[in-house]
């Protein structure tokens, strides 16, 4: 991703082994401007390259089943949130 796409506040996902992901919102992108500083659960800060951020979470892992899993996970997120908000 580029450095001109990156938005300061909006939630961004990286890759955490071959089929995870973490999820993080974007804090501070660094000086050299090849590194940004993620907020993750519980406000645990980390560091990560912007080469890795994706701003869907199924672009994040690697293999067409883990792919499918998590779009899945997602629909069902949303499906939860929309009931709760009713």
């Amino acid at each position: 991703m580029k450095v001109e796409k990156l938005v300061i506040g909006k939630t961004y996902y990286i890759p955490h082994g071959t089929w995870n992901y973490k999820k993080g919102v974007l804090i501070r992108i660094l000086d050299d401007k090849k590194k940004v500083l993620l907020e993750g659960k519980g406000e645990k800060l980390f560091y990560c390259s912007i080469n890795k951020l994706h701003t869907v979470p199924y672009k994040a892992v690697a293999g067409y089943k883990a792919r499918e899993r998590v779009k899945k996970q997602t629909k069902e997120m949303e499906k939860k949130k929309q009931t709760n908000q009713r």
